[in-house]
C-alpha cells in the first residue's frame, strides 16, 4: 500500500511565529506579555512533544471576537527542547488564525520592549512545519 504523505506549505498556514530569547521563568514571561502587551495568557495544560521526555510550559490568550489564539510554549525545559531545530530559542509565540491585521514588526517591538527580553524575532514556518504536534497551533 502507498503512503500519502501530507504536503503543507507556509502559503498554507495562517500564523505568526516568534522566538524570544530571555532567561526568566515562563511564569514571568507571560506576565510580563500581560502587563506590557495587553495579553491575557494564562496557563494551559503542557505541551508534549515527540522529541522530547519532558513536558512543555504553555499558557493561551483566546480572542474569540477575531477569531485567533495567542500560544506561548516554553521551547526549553529541563535541558530538552520542543523543537530541535530551533533548540537555542526560550519560547515561542503562536499567533493563529485571523493574522491578516496584525502587524508582526510591531507585535515584536512590543516584546522587544520588556526589559529582560534579549531577542525576539519573526521565524520562519517552514523551519517548524514539519513538526507535526506543532501543526495543531498553526
Amino acid at each position: 500500500m502507498e503512503k500519502l504523505r501530507l504536503d503543507i506549505s507556509s502559503e498554507d498556514i495562517d500564523a505568526i511565529v516568534i522566538g524570544i530569547t530571555c532567561h526568566e521563568p515562563d511564569y514571568r514571561l507571560a506576565w510580563a506579555l500581560n502587563h506590557n502587551c495587553g495579553f491575557s495568557f494564562e496557563r494551559y495544560q503542557d505541551f508534549i512533544s515527540p522529541n522530547a521526555s519532558v513536558a512543555f510550559p504553555m499558557y493561551q490568550h483566546d480572542e474569540e471576537e477575531l477569531m485567533r489564539t495567542h500560544w506561548l510554549i516554553a521551547n526549553r525545559f529541563n535541558g530538552e527542547s520542543a523543537i530541535p531545530v530551533l533548540s537555542q530559542i526560550d519560547y515561542i509565540f503562536i499567533t493563529s488564525g485571523a493574522i491578516e491585521d496584525i502587524n508582526a514588526e510591531h507585535l515584536i517591538e512590543q516584546i522587544h520592549q520588556i526589559d529582560f527580553v534579549l531577542l525576539a524575532n519573526l521565524i520562519d514556518i517552514d523551519l517548524i512545519k514539519n513538526n507535526d504536534s506543532l501543526l495543531t497551533f498553526l
